[in-house]
């Protein structure tokens, strides 16, 4: 329970504030989704989300625990997205993080390279899956506020989906569905 980091949002409010992040929300994102998404030690990742994005967090500490290289992009691409997504591209990547408009420009413009497995969105809602995937990738949206450590629910996307899903929960966390009154909704509904 004790403190790991605070990270400032505004969240849906638009007020700024200070989320503290405990050290057990940090350990279960990054225990989860190196066990979901990379079992195998010392893959190369990227750090695409800027610092003050709560998915640094998630990208800076899943490569640490999984003792993974780190690959930073060149300073020239933090002001350019194109530049960046070219540089992604040659990365040897097997999964990886790009906020939900850099993703959908990568799947559009095929900047994606051929040995990524998943492809790790968030951030932002997604509009429509792309109708056709480059295989072996594997599109995975992801959400959550920043007060529940970067992502609660997760999950694969297909292409036939009309309507992009959340996901379901990740690893030791639960999802409570409201109703518009902040009731619970009945299961099914």
């Amino acid at each position: 329970r004790h403190l790991a980091y605070v990270i400032y949002t505004s969240g849906s409010t638009g007020t700024p504030k200070g989320v503290m992040v405990e050290h057990r929300g940090v350990v279960n994102l990054t225990a989860w989704h190196v066990q979901t998404f990379c079992p195998q030690p010392e893959t190369c990742c990227t750090l695409t989300a800027g610092m003050a994005f709560d998915a640094s967090a998630w990208e800076l500490w899943s490569a640490l625990y999984n003792r993974s290289t780190l690959l930073l992009p060149p300073r020239a691409a933090a002001g350019d997205p194109l530049l960046l997504l070219q540089w992604w591209r040659d990365q040897p990547l097997n999964a990886a993080f790009l906020v939900t408009p850099l993703a959908a420009t990568a799947l559009e413009d095929e900047l994606v390279t051929p040995m990524l497995e998943y492809l790790l969105i968030g951030g932002d809602r997604l509009q429509r899956v792309p109708s056709r995937l480059p295989p072996p990738l594997k599109l995975i949206n992801n959400y959550g506020p920043t007060e529940v450590t970067v992502v609660a629910t997760s999950g694969r996307l297909f292409s036939d989906n009309t309507v992009p899903h959340i996901g379901r929960p990740i690893a030791n966390t639960r999802v409570y569905l409201l109703d518009g009154h902040g009731g619970p909704v009945p299961f099914g509904a």
